[in-house]
């Protein structure tokens, strides 16, 4: 079995001390170990503070870029108010143009069309394109409304049109079109100069957050250490490659530079090479200056070649072959509408008789539909009526039927109901009279003559005479209660007469029992001479016999009641077989009804039946007689809409020649207007543009003097830039060499910033294996080491910090980055 210890630690590999946990004076834990763990903390609250700035500078950086948008947004806000302010000028403009309109015009076919001015928004955005989709369909819902009016504007009667707008619209068109195509170029050349201050804003933006964060990281202490750090670990380096390089070969003479400078004990002339270095800066600006005027003077001439492209003179428009044609287009508009006007008149005249003849046969057409439709509407109302009354005749007929049915169930029902009634009424009688039987038998039985003379008297309830014994009882518990008071009322006067009184009763009440027992003795014994020797025995002999004889006399009694009942019993039994023999054969007759019923209905329906196929054969041929009628109907119809289209082509073709001719004249006399107006304002026009090119050369002189100065000021403060940058340099090379020669006298001692550099690289190597540098951190308790040490912990399961040795995890473990 493999042993699980740990393997032993080679003697080669360092061994790691552990370090116990101390608490320093705020109460944090302190490892107590070498002066190295001060120099960790040291370094470690250097780069706390150096993220803390960075930080801090980022944050400033994200506000100044925050303010610079607000402003943005500020800006932007203001101009979306101005424009929307705009559109709804425009919007109020279009519908101000479009309600006049209306006032010259009879608008009652012409759809009305309200003008949104929200989807009609971007207009600054289509100067330039105006063939975009999204304009069109922003303009679609007004476009047609508006040419609708302009069109129906255009097209009012000779008396009512204006006269002066027809004359005047070509010239005012061709000055705005030659205004429109001025401000565009100038759109276009103050959009690319916009475009070139927008990059030259976003370059000196850039340059601008550049040297922000540059000051703020020099504002930092260690950033300034770090950096006079890294200065002198360069000028070590340069020195090192100095001195084992030596002197270098001098360059291959070049026809721009000047002669090359030999080194003198491995230095250079710095000072002399930036003077060479400048001077060639400065023809290169010189000549990048010339050719930025000769852009601008190319801009110009391109501006005005363009412009004059735009607004040709009399002279070239006279030479344009468009022109040409145009005029040629006119003769020969005006040729055709001669013809067009002779082909009018005899197509008028064809129309005239073609109308004639049309409503001839309009009106014979009419006169037949007129019969037909009389006919058909006569045809149609009789066979509703026949639908109508046979209906109504059938409903009827099974409406007699069915309460027919039903009066005939409840009378049957009726009768039987009656026969069961009075069965059930016999039964009930017997029934009592059985009941009546039974209980004076048992009463016969018990020996009680009370009972027995009860119920033979027709009494069927116990309770009455029960109730009556009651009452009985009550009525001489009374009476004695009544006597009591009397005798107490009696003693106090006369003790001796009242208790003579209830002597006197007692005696009464004992000699009314001895009477009760002495009849009774004597109707069992007879009288005193009948009595034998053995007379106790025969006393209890003759008793029995007269109890046995008192209860066959009472039996005897209820038989002779009983047998009167017992006979109507029967009749009653006798009376109700008949009448449910009755009951039966009236059911017998009842079913023969319902088969007789049943074969009626079996004829009935196939009667129905017969009549159905000779209304469906009716129908059919109704139905062919009204095909037959229907396809004359479509046959005249069909003449009719022939004879109607064509007499709508030769009215539209009447209507398509006027206008035309209409359209012929109002172009002839236009153009002929057009010209004579052309040639009345040539000379305003060309008065206008010499003012027009004098006006934008005047523009174009002070745009060229402006960027002239603007070029000058880039230019000087290139050169500013340039020597300050020189400048700088020459002193940071003086303080260099300053540092080099105090290095040279104590050079036999350390230099600070060796010690300085072994600090650091203390500081970043990792202190368990004093090899790679720190690349992990452990976040439980935010010590650093290298990857391999770690990794081991990982893999041996020893995951405890070499430092503080406090437990860690996987997920505690990061890797990071110096900045």
């Amino acid at each position: 079995m493999e042993s699980r210890k740990r393997p032993l630690i080679d003697a080669e590999d360092s061994v790691v001390t552990k370090k116990r946990i101390l608490t320093g004076m705020n109460g944090s834990p302190h490892v107590n170990g070498t002066s190295e763990d001060d120099e960790e903390e040291g370094f470690r609250e250097k780069l706390e503070t150096y993220r803390k700035e960075a930080i801090y500078r980022r944050m400033q950086h994200y506000s100044r870029e925050n303010e610079r948008s607000q402003a943005r947004i500020r800006d932007l806000e203001h101009r979306k108010s101005t424009c929307e302010a705009g559109l709804t000028a425009i919007a109020a403009c279009w519908s101000q143009l479009v309600e006049t309109i209306r006032l010259f015009v009879k608008t009652d076919d012409i759809p009305t069309v309200s003008i949104h001015a929200k989807e009609i928004f971007d207009l600054t955005s289509r100067i330039e394109e105006e063939s975009l989709p999204e304009l069109a369909a922003a303009l679609s819902d007004t476009v047609n409304a508006t040419q609708a009016l302009v069109t129906k504007f255009v097209q009012l009667d000779e008396s009512n049109r204006i006269k002066v707008y027809a004359n005047e619209a070509f010239p005012e068109c061709q000055q705005a079109q030659t205004e429109c195509a001025l401000l565009r170029s100038e759109v276009k050349l103050l959009r690319t100069q916009l475009k070139e201050s927008e990059a030259l804003r976003e370059q000196y933006h850039h340059h601008l957050v550049s040297a922000e964060s540059r000051l703020e990281r020099s504002h930092s202490t260690i950033v300034r250490e770090l950096e006079s750090k890294a200065k002198i670990k360069e000028k070590e380096e340069m020195d090192d490659k100095e001195e084992v390089l030596g002197k270098p070969p001098s360059p291959a003479p070049s026809p721009v530079s000047p002669a090359p400078i030999q080194p003198s004990n491995g230095i250079i002339d710095i000072p002399t090479e930036i003077q060479i270095l400048g001077e060639q800066l400065k023809e290169r600006d010189t000549r990048i200056n010339g050719l930025e005027k000769e852009v601008l003077t190319l801009k110009q001439e391109k501006l005005v070649m363009e412009v004059e492209e735009k607004t040709p003179n009399y002279e070239q428009a006279h030479q344009n072959p468009y022109f040409k044609a145009l005029l040629d287009h006119v003769t020969w508009y005006e040729a055709e509408e001669k013809k067009n006007y002779e082909q009018v008149q005899r197509a008028q005249e064809d129309s005239h008789q073609y109308r004639q003849q049309l409503t001839e046969r309009e009106e014979k057409f009419n006169k037949t539909v007129k019969t037909i439709a009389d006919l058909t509407n006569k045809l149609i109302e009789k066979r509703d009526e026949n639908a109508r009354l046979r209906t109504t005749r059938n409903q009827l007929e099974a409406e007699n039927r069915e309460r027919k049915a039903i009066e005939g169930m409840r009378f049957s029902s009726l009768q039987e109901l009656k026969g069961l009634t009075d069965s059930n009424s016999e039964r009930i009688s017997a029934l009592q009279s059985e009941l009546k039987r039974c209980k004076s038998k048992l009463a016969a039985n018990a020996g009680s003559k009370d009972l027995l003379d009860f119920f033979l008297a027709g009494n069927h309830d116990e309770n009455v005479f029960f109730q009556k014994l009651r009452e009985e009882n009550k009525r001489l518990v009374d009476r004695v209660a009544a006597l009591e008071r009397v005798f107490s009322s009696i003693d106090p006067e006369h003790p001796d007469l009242g208790r003579h009184v209830r002597a006197e009763a007692d005696a009464l009440e004992q000699l009314a029992k001895a009477n009760e027992e002495l009849v009774e003795y004597r109707r069992v014994f007879g009288g005193a001479s009948e009595h034998p020797a053995d007379g106790k025995r025969l006393a209890e002999e003759l008793r029995l016999k007269d109890t046995e004889v008192q209860q066959l006399r009472l039996s005897a009694k209820e038989l002779e009641e009983n047998q009167s009942s017992i006979y109507t019993e029967l009749d009653q039994l006798a009376a109700q077989w008949e009448a449910l023999d009755k009951q039966v054969k009236s059911k017998v007759f009842n079913l023969q009804n319902l088969e007789d019923r049943l074969q009626k209905s079996y004829i009935e329906k196939a009667k129905a039946e017969t009549k159905y196929y000779e209304a469906i054969k009716t129908h059919q041929a109704l139905d062919t007689e009204r095909k037959l009628m229907q396809k004359d109907l479509e046959v005249e119809s069909k003449l009719r809409t022939t004879a109607a289209e064509a007499a709508k082509k030769t009215n539209q073709l009447n209507n398509a020649l006027e206008s035309e001719n209409l359209a012929l004249k109002k172009t002839s006399t236009s153009f002929q207007q057009t010209l004579k107006n052309t040639e009345k304002k040539l000379a305003d026009v060309e008065a206008n543009l010499e003012a027009e090119r004098k006006r934008l050369q005047e523009l174009a002189n002070a745009i060229r003097s402006k960027e002239g100065h603007f070029i000058d000021l880039r230019i000087k403060s290139d050169r500013d830039k340039d020597e300050l940058i020189r400048q700088r340099r020459e002193v940071e090379r003086q303080l260099e060499r300053v540092k080099e020669a105090e290095g040279h006298k104590s050079h036999n001692k350390p230099s600070l910033v060796e010690s300085e550099l072994s600090n650091l690289r203390s500081l970043l190597q990792c202190t368990t294996c004093r090899g790679p540098p720190r690349s992990i951190i452990i976040t439980k308790c935010m010590h650093t080491f290298c990857k391999s040490c770690i990794d081991t912990r990982l893999a041996t399961r020893q995951r405890k910090c070499p430092a503080c040795n406090i437990p860690f995890g996987a997920s505690d473990v990061h890797q990071f980055f110096l900045q």
